[in-house]
């Protein structure tokens, strides 16, 4: 329309006209400044199905262009659209049609017409006189709002031809309400006199989440469905009433639209078309339309070639921005994914015409402009603005409406009459007692909707959760007790890097006075419409909103430990699959270890995530378990407490990035996980149980996850023993305590140290209504604990995306890279136990001419889409940590490719029938067998898959030599291990499996992998899943190597590579850290490798230790043929200690009592060195005492662990 009209008045055509014009453009600028509908904002809703009377939008773009507001219009031509709400039920009454066609008779043709709730839109449009219209009608069954859109014939013809499979006419479903299904509906057309292609779409939006849902599924439906090219018009009847959040959610991911190119928008413009209300129904019945310009070229234009400017004016943080159209002219250019003021300048300086540049902080957006202007009314920050006006709500006057006292929203909410509409939407989530206290005030009373008259439909109370409405009355009242927020707040000064939790507490105290109530609950639990938006609209796993008037950002929390997870199947492709947090355990490497999860933190930070949900670090106790896969501390405390320290210093190296260590506590089988309860004994928990989260809270970790099980028949969540006294207070924790998804049961939790609900809608568990009960003290603390971990880590001024529709770009990038395939492929390949080589059989020799693979392992692909969330597959385990590989690597692939290059044949079949036949014809045969798990069920048994043992003593019967490559999510059984020559084991790979397990076959990388848990020589060695509700742990500490009961095939640290060690005898000294022991490692084969020489420390029986256990490991470097490297052991006081639950404190236990013995596994000692050994080495003396602080019975008093 400023096209027409400027063109009106440029060509002197008919004044009258032009003077409409113009007029309608003044309405439509004060309209898009003002944030503000046209239309009443109160309103009665209908029984159309939900066909309320509400703002319509028409949205013209190029797709994957931003070349539109750059041509000259004498190169362009137009096109019409109209978008019109029609009840099919009335379609004749009060003339409405007429109404219709005299609106179009009177003016140009329109060219596009997009219906909302028309029942058989080929009867309307051949009805109203409509002719030489094609028309499309979309499903048309209850519970359907169908969204109908027709095209004059004359103008447009549907593309046909080798391109029709995109063609549509097509419906995608955008949304639900109570009154059924909301879609959109296209079409592709051919524009006949230019042949340039248009993608038309129309929508009737859902009534529920208006603005969020909506908005990003609405721009799906464009991105999913156009294609490059493709010139883009939207129309719709959007639903929102008059909520003015709602519609700036929209406008806000608008100019990011179809890849970022949107380029402008028309909204709300509305004329009744209709008077009264005889009919029974409200007036005004919403009418827009637009005139629109596009290329007559067939492709988009080339963007002018980018020209240096010397200083752009610089434009202010700006943290209100919601579109890129409210400025008085000059806009260029919109950059999504803009992370500082600094880039945006850059952006500036490159693009020709650019003389000033704008960047919205709150989504890290970059607004190019072609001149330095002010905006119509400054309600925010543009260049050449000296400062942001004040945007601090400031409540005016109480307006009445039907004796309700209400306040304008802060965020704008439209004002009809003598009321104010509110659109609840985060962060007041549905319920009025957060609104009111958003600005200081308490709620009385809340209502939803009015109709025209302004009456009061339904009335709620201030803690109801109020869904499926767009239109709510709150009543609120100011409270001198309840501080106001800072008039002007400034927001928070960016840290220069992660600080001390001294400095990160004094730094949250600080900003905690300035909160509100609400403010704080908001931090307290996740965003309640985040988990039903689905993970490809621009949220996370887990969500807490931001507070943008106190510069606190959102919360972005995404699994997990093992990498991006792939929650929905477009983010296959576009993260690394590495190994399991299992196989990482294997590998025995810290260093790697640590890599690997900086890798990770680099992929999550990349996809706008500042919250990792990982690493898992429960130390495994049943085999069967389905999560082993996840766990990184296997069935050892010591490694996994070295391993969880060297995980989460990788993943610190990524500032900004808070880590979760979970799952608190005892979370050792699936099976009745949401019921179960655990009972263990003080002494297990804080030697077996305990160490590896000691070492998380150690290592800065910064949020725990408590887990679904309960604990002395107390769930996990609400254990005050076991989250307030032993993690916060006893193991020192400081930062905050998450709930897995729904694990929490109470509100009251709050006070038992739980002080965050994910993902938040869990029928108003942790609601304000709900946490205002609670204690302010506890409220206080548990904000103030997640205000310091994000102070902690540095979480403030990263530029990491708000989450919504904020994020949807970033959450959609590809952020796996070659460097991160290739340390995926280095893990896999580390991760490798080869647990027997008879005659040498591995690395495959030369004198191996051809070689059989068989097993249908061999070349099994990734889970397929669309699988249910909890399968897993062979490289991945399942469950919500679960990822599948855009690229996996199978086994087949991986070693036929590399056989190929020396010049070896292989021969393979799938089929178990025919695998006896080419053993026979092969030098070697290679036996790929596998197993799988996956979250919320525990494995049937520990064998391979699809008779894989079977397999495995068929073919050896008649092969020359056997090797078996095993993939497991944990321990497995091996019947046949005395029938096979080489037997090798992966805990499940990820996208490298193939390629890893040909480097180590074939030598070009030697086997470093060493066993994080026991391979059992039954089922009836390991400690199965209980179909109890009650679990007593009885064993006590005898799990795994530490049960003298259980028989290993293979023992727990075992793993061959292909050179042999000699360990020099061991000398042992009293030290300053407590005991020092060293000692000579050779190489005395042929072929270099390293070694991992490890300590069990056996105790004195007072200890109550069943057997020696893992108290040190140290890997060697690569060790040349005949090579020797000193290795050096200092055991602490710490590791000559051990728990009494009687004393309820650590006691150290006299060196000269202790015997340490060094091998290879837990079975393969080497030497042992007796404690009496060192003290006669010195004048010093050991005696067994209690650690410093004082024997105590109390389980509150805070003790070194």
């Amino acid at each position: 329309q400023a096209f027409t009209a400027r063109r009106g008045a440029r060509e002197g055509t008919n004044s009258a006209l032009a003077m409409l014009h113009l007029w309608q453009l003044v309405c439509l600028i004060r309209m898009a400044v003002a944030m503000n509908s046209t239309s009443p904002a109160c309103h009665l809703r209908d029984g159309c199905r939900g066909g309320a009377i509400g703002n319509a939008l028409v949205q013209l773009s190029t797709a994957h262009s931003r070349q539109m507001r750059s041509r000259q219009l004498d190169s362009e031509v137009e096109v019409k659209a109209i978008s019109y709400n029609l009840y099919w039920w009335n379609v004749g009454a009060n003339n409405r049609w007429q109404a219709l066609w005299d609106r179009i008779s009177n003016q140009e043709p329109f060219d596009l017409i997009g219906f909302q709730e028309c029942e058989d839109v080929a009867r309307t449009v051949q009805s109203s006189g409509l002719s030489g219209f094609d028309y499309w009608q979309g499903p048309n069954k209850p519970q359907a709002n169908p969204a109908p859109i027709a095209w004059n014939s004359a103008v447009f013809s549907k593309v046909s031809g080798p391109d029709s499979v995109v063609s549509g006419p097509g419906t995608v479903k955008v949304g639900e309400d109570q009154y059924g299904d909301r879609i959109v509906t296209w079409v592709r057309l051919k524009h006949l006199a230019t042949q340039r292609t248009v993608f038309f779409a129309n929508t009737h939006g859902p009534l529920g989440g208006c603005g969020n849902d909506l908005g990003n599924n609405w721009v799906s439906s464009v991105n999913d469905n156009s294609l490059p090219g493709d010139v883009v018009i939207m129309t719709g009847d959007f639903n929102c009433g008059a909520g003015s959040l709602a519609m700036q959610k929209i406008q806000a991911l608008l100019p990011r639209g179809v890849n970022g190119g949107i380029d402008f928008i028309l909204t709300k413009g509305i004329d009744k078309l209709s008077g009264g209300s005889s009919d029974g129904y409200p007036s005004d019945h919403p009418l827009i339309q637009g005139t629109f310009q596009f290329s007559t070229a067939t492709q988009p234009l080339p963007s002018p070639s980018p020209q240096p400017m010397p200083s752009p004016t610089p434009g202010l943080e700006c943290g209100m921005e919601l579109d890129n159209v409210d400025y008085n002219g000059g806009d260029l250019k919109y950059l999504a994914d803009i992370s500082s003021a600094q880039e945006c300048s850059i952006a500036c300086r490159q693009e020709s015409g650019c003389q000033a540049y704008t960047w919205a902080k709150e989504w890290n957006g970059c607004y190019l402009k072609d001149s330095v202007t002010s905006r119509v009314e400054d309600t925010c920050c543009v260049s050449g603005l000296p400062a942001c006006p004040d945007t601090s709500p400031s409540p005016p006057p109480s307006l009445s409406c039907s004796g309700f006292e209400v306040w304008p929203s802060i965020d704008n909410g439209v004002t009809c009459d003598a009321c104010t509409a509110l659109v609840l939407a985060a962060p007041y989530n549905g319920q009025c007692r957060q609104y009111c206290e958003s600005f200081g005030h308490t709620c009385v009373s809340a209502a939803e909707e009015v109709n025209e008259n302004c009456a009061v439909l339904t009335r709620y109370s201030c803690d109801d959760t109020i869904s499926g409405t767009s239109d709510i009355l709150c009543q609120c009242k100011q409270d001198p007790n309840m501080p106001l927020p800072t008039p002007s707040p400034t927001p928070t000064p960016t840290p220069g890097g992660p600080v001390s939790w001294d400095e990160a507490y004094a730094k949250a105290e600080n900003l905690l006075v300035q909160m509100t109530n609400a403010e704080k609950h908001s931090l307290m639990r996740g965003i309640p419409e985040s988990w039903d938006a689905g993970f490809d609209n621009g949220y996370y796993v887990g969500n807490t909103p931001a507070i943008p008037r106190l510069g606190i950002p959102s919360l972005n929390m995404y699994d997990a430990g093992n990498g991006f997870s792939t929650k929905h199947d477009g983010l296959i492709g576009t993260v690394t699959c590495f190994p399991s947090q299992l196989a990482m355990a294997a590998s025995w490497n810290t260093e790697l270890v640590s890599k690997v999860a900086a890798a990770i933190a680099k992929e999550f930070a990349e996809k706008g995530s500042n919250v990792i949900l990982g690493p898992s670090i429960n130390v495994h106790r049943v085999a069967r378990n389905g999560r082993n896969f996840e766990y990184l501390s296997g069935e050892d405390p010591h490694l996994g407490s070295r391993l969880v320290e060297a995980w989460l210093h990788g993943a610190h190296s990524q500032e900004g990035m808070i880590t979760v260590a979970k799952h608190a506590f005892l979370n050792h089988q699936e099976t009745n996980r949401h019921s179960v309860s655990m009972t263990v004994d003080e002494k297990t928990l804080w030697e077996l149980y305990y160490p590896p989260w000691q070492a998380a809270v150690d290592s800065g970790v910064g949020s725990v996850m408590c887990a679904y099980n309960k604990i002395d028949g107390i769930y996990s969540c609400s254990s005050n023993q076991r989250m307030k006294v032993d993690l916060k207070n006893r193991m020192g924790f400081r930062g905050f305590v998450m709930s897995d998804w729904w694990a929490a049961q109470t509100t009251s939790a709050v006070k038992d140290g739980l002080d965050q609900v994910q993902p938040g809608n869990q029928n108003g568990l942790f609601s304000s209504g709900e946490l205002s009960q609670e204690p302010q003290s506890a409220i206080d603390e548990s904000a103030k604990r997640i205000l310091a971990t994000m102070f902690h880590r540095n979480v403030f001024g990263k530029g990491t995306c708000t989450n919504g529709s904020g994020c949807r770009s970033s959450l959609r990038r590809n952020v796996a890279t070659e460097a991160h395939a290739s340390l995926a492929h280095e893990a896999a390949a580390s991760s490798i136990v080869l647990l027997q080589n008879a005659n040498a059989v591995l690395p495959v020799s030369r004198t191996v001419q051809k070689i059989a693979i068989v097993g249908s392992a061999q070349a099994a692909l990734t889970r397929p889409q669309g699988s249910q969330w909890f399968v897993g597959d062979y490289y991945s385990g399942g469950g919500s940590g679960h990822i599948t590989a855009g690229q996996v690597i199978t086994p087949l692939d991986g070693i036929r490719d590399r056989a190929a290059e020396l010049g070896i044949e292989v021969i393979s079949t799938l089929d178990n029938n025919q695998a006896v036949t080419i053993a026979q014809q092969a030098d070697l045969t290679i036996v790929v067998g596998a197993t799988s798990s996956g979250e919320s069920e525990d494995r049937p048994n520990l064998r391979l898959d699809n008779g894989g043992d079977d397999l495995i003593s068929k073919v050896s019967a008649v092969s020359q030599r056997t090797v078996v490559l095993a993939q497991s999510p944990g321990a497995l059984v091996m019947p046949w291990r005395n029938e096979v020559d080489a037997i090798a084991i992966m805990f499940l790979g990820g996208q490298a499996t193939g390629s890893a397990w040909a480097s180590i076959i074939f030598g070009d990388a030697v086997p470093t992998g060493r066993l994080p848990l026991t391979i059992p020589e039954s089922e009836s060695d390991t400690i199965a899943p209980s179909q109890s509700l009650s679990v007593n742990y009885a064993e006590g500490l005898a799990t795994s190597y530490r049960n003298k009961d259980f028989d290993a095939a293979f023992a727990f640290g075992h793993g061959l590579t292909y050179t042999e060690f000699e360990y020099g005898d061991p000398a042992g000294w009293l030290c300053e850290t407590g005991w020092c022991i060293e000692l000579e490692i050779k190489n005395k084969g042929q072929l270099a490798a390293p070694e991992i020489v490890q300590l069990y420390l056996e105790y004195p029986s007072e200890a109550g230790q069943p057997s020696p256990i893992l108290k040190g490991f140290n890997r060697t470097q690569f060790l040349e043929a005949g090579a020797v490297e000193i290795v050096s052991f200092a055991l602490s006081s710490q590791d000559l200690s051990y728990y009494s639950s009687q004393q309820a404190a650590w006691v150290q236990v006299a060196i000269e009592t202790c015997t340490a013995h060094i091998g290879a596994s837990s079975a393969d000692i080497r030497h042992s060195l007796s404690g009496q050994d060192a003290q006669t080495r010195t004048t010093l003396t050991s005696t067994q005492t209690p650690t410093t602080m004082p024997p105590t019975t109390s389980l509150t008093t805070p003790l070194p662990f």
